[in-house]
Order: C-alpha cells, then structure tokens, then sequence
C-alpha cells in the first residue's frame, strides 16, 4: 500500500511530503525515520480507477468561459507558504545567543566586583574614600546580577517566541485542509 507521509525536515525544519510504500501505517512511520523527518500525518494513498472513456466530445470554448473557469480554480485553496518563519526563528536564536553571552560577561563581573567589594570591606581604612570603594563596588556587582538576570530574561523570551512561531507555523500548515 502506498502512504503519504506528511512533516518537516529535522534539520531544515522546511516542510516535505514523502510517498512510501509499506504494509501497514506503523510500517510507514518507521520508513519515516530514514528520511529524517518529523511527522505531522500519515495517510493512505487511495488511486481511484481510472473511468473507461468510450467517446470523446469536442468542447467548444469561449473566452468568457476560459475566464470563468480561470476565476474558480483561482478560488481553490492551497497550502500557505511560510517560508520566512524558520529562517527568522534561526535569526532570533542567534540573536538570543549574544544576550546569552553578554548575561554570562555580567555575572563574571558581578562576582568580581562583589567579590573586590567583600575584599576592600575586610581591609583596614585609612579615608572615607577607601569605604566608599568598596560600597561602590558592591553596588556595580548589585547592577551587573540584575543586568545578568534581565540578560537571560530576554535570551528565554527570545528563545520561547522562536519556538512558538515555529509550532504556530506548523499548526497552520496541518489544520489547512484542501
């Protein structure tokens, strides 16, 4: 029996239909697994017979009817495209990347500077000055954690929107029946 199996590329993430022949949808599903996808639906290929054409007429066509006929298969829906969808979400990882890194520079420098803070504290003053560093200090590994938290606040934002433009693109191409 023949099977269309229908979903995305593991790697690319852009949609394929593949036709196999198998015994059983279990036996198509496994076939799946060689072609690297991921899949949506399966479903069985039904080829109708073929009608016996015992005569043929000649159709006579006018253009108003060629314009009719082009108006109502213009009507047919098909399957959207969203080809923009995977690429932005591949940007918008890239991009979650960068305040990864740039999350990770201010957890360094908060532990520095809270740990140069902490220092500076246990050390003996001889100026107001002396005090107020180390104040300084623990204030700027205070602001560099709540940059660092933020950081990452935006990063798993960043990452969560990628994932849901992926699924809401997904959604709208198998719940789109012909």
């Amino acid at each position: 029996m023949r099977w269309k199996i229908i979903g995305a590329d593991r790697a690319t993430g852009e949609d394929r239909v593949v036709t196999v022949e198998a015994s059983d949808e279990r036996a198509a599903l496994l076939s799946a697994k060689e072609f690297n996808l991921l899949v949506a639906e399966v479903q069985q290929e039904v080829i109708p017979p073929q009608p016996v054409m015992r005569s043929v007429e000649k159709l006579d066509y006018t253009s108003q009817d060629l314009h009719k006929i082009a108006a109502a298969s213009a009507q047919i829906p098909r399957s959207p495209k969203y080809e923009e969808i995977p690429r932005c979400a591949s940007d918008l990882k890239s991009l979650s990347l960068f305040f990864s890194a740039l999350g990770w520079i201010c957890l360094v420098l908060a532990c520095l500077s809270i740990t140069m803070g902490i220092y500076l504290m246990n050390q003996p003053r001889n100026t107001v000055g002396d005090a107020l560093v180390s104040w300084y200090l623990l204030g700027c590994g205070l602001y560099f954690f709540t940059a660092m938290v933020i950081l990452f606040t935006i990063r798993a934002f960043m990452r969560m929107t990628a994932a849901a433009g992926l699924a809401l693109r997904d959604l709208a191409v198998n719940s789109f029946k012909r």
